[in-house]
Formats: C-alpha cells, structure tokens, sequence
C-alpha cells in the first residue's frame, strides 16, 4: 500500500489542528482571557500562529495566564482559553490549535507491513506525527513533519509532555525513515521504543532534524531486545531550539546523539 503525492506542486498537507481565525468563534472571558470550543476532548499541546511566526506557551490553569499567546486547555468543557490583549483573530493572521493526535497511525495489534509513505508533509499534531507499532516492511521517505508534540502524555495532574515526529513503539522490523525533513518536534525527531518487544534491522538514512528536542533516540526495558539498527548520513541542527526546548521542564537536548537505554 502506498500514500503519496502526484503530478506537480507542493507535498500534500496532513493536518492535526483546527483552525481557529473566525471572530465570533473566541469568546471574550474577561481580563484578556479568550474562550474557544474546539468541540471534541483531545488536549491541546501547541497553537501555532501567523503561519510559524509565533507560537503559544501551553500552561496547566487558567490562573497561569498572563502574557500574549499563554494558553491552557480544560478538558472537562473541551475549550481553550488564550491570554490576547484583542480578540485573537483580530491579533493573529492565522491560528492553528494542534490537539493530541497521531497524524498517521498504524494501530496497535493490527500487524501492518509493506506500507509506503511518500512525500508528504505532517503538520501540526500534539501527539505524534508518526506511530506505529507491530509493524514491518514500512517505509517514510521524503515526508516533512513540523511542530510535533506537546501535549500531556497523560490526564489528570500529569504534566508530562510528549510527542516525537516519528515513533516506532514495541515490536518491530524492517522499517526505513529516509531523506524526511523534521522541524520543530517537543521529544524526538525519530524514535523506536519499547517494553518487552523485539526490534530489528531499522535504517535512518539522509534526514534532517532542526530544532528537536532530541535528533534520534532509542530505549527499551530490559526485557526487550534490539539489534541491527543503522543510522547513517542524517544532519542535526540546534537541538534544543526554539519552542521544543523552550517550554520544556527538563531541558536535556543532545544534537543527534542515540539517548539513554535502560
């Protein structure tokens, strides 16, 4: 099976986010705070504006908000709530609020194999751009994914936060991520993870990764095993930059460097 582009013109746009540009839709909440139903009960990890001009800085209360762009999200009414100085899309030229969504996903326990993305461009999701597990024979090449993550892994109290551009997670093999672009993603650009699961011959080849949290990382528990994994030829620039790093409570960016294995 294979998704990708034809004909001429720019890579086709998946999209994790709403767009949120019409006045009558921000309620106006009082001291400078605005009001959004984004009509579903998926946290809200990021809001990008004017087009990766700016972004929001996500806080846990609404009490937390007091400058341009703080926002924070309240699951039990599923709205929004900005900090504006106007109605935000007076402000804003555009708002796009990314929610927790794995933009393409390969569900659990379905054992996919020999599928092919091609030339595609994922934006804006607060969870993953890519997960997929108990996978084979899956192939990412020269797909762009940018602003990625951000919102909390967990409910409740948690403030944990997560999303990678591409997530492998337990049982894998033969899976190829290459000549794909990342910018702008909260944990790691690529990621094969696991608990007790069996991972092998995985290739990272010829990617660039531009102000992730972390380039490429690799963990898995003890009870799992992993072998054959070949990362060549990619590229890192200011890992740690910019709004992956920004917003982070543990700020501890490495530039491409294949992170901790317990």
């Amino acid at each position: 099976i294979s998704y990708g582009a034809y004909g001429m013109g720019d890579q086709p746009i998946f999209l994790g986010s709403y767009k949120a540009n019409n006045e009558i839709d921000w309620n106006d909440f009082g001291n400078n705070i605005w009001e959004f139903n984004i009509e579903t009960d998926e946290d809200v990890g990021n809001i990008i504006f004017n087009d990766e001009k700016k972004f929001g800085v996500k806080k846990k209360n609404i009490e937390d908000l007091n400058s341009q762009g703080d926002f924070s999200y309240n699951p039990t009414n599923n709205k929004v709530y900005l900090y504006s100085t106007s109605n935000p899309a007076i402000y804003y030229s555009n708002i796009e609020i990314a929610q927790n969504k794995h933009i393409l996903r390969l569900y659990y326990h379905l054992a996919q194999h020999h599928i092919l993305f091609k030339d595609l461009k994922i934006k804006y999701g607060s969870g993953h751009g890519f997960h997929g597990s108990q996978i084979s024979y899956i192939i990412i090449d020269n797909c762009s994914f940018y602003y990625i993550g951000g919102s909390y892994q967990f409910t409740g109290e948690s403030t944990v936060r997560y999303g990678n551009g591409v997530e492998v997670w337990d049982d894998a093999h033969d899976f190829i991520v290459k000549n794909s672009y990342f910018e702008q993603c909260y944990d790691e650009a690529i990621t094969n993870q696991g608990t007790d699961a069996e991972q092998y011959n995985i290739d990272y080849i010829n990617n660039i990764f531009i102000n992730t949290h972390l380039g490429i990382s690799i963990w898995l528990d003890d009870s799992g095993t992993m072998h054959d994994i070949n990362v060549s030829h990619n590229t890192g620039l200011n890992s740690g930059g910019e709004w992956s790093y920004d917003e982070r409570p543990d700020k501890r960016a490495e530039i491409m460097g294949l992170a901790e294995t317990e």
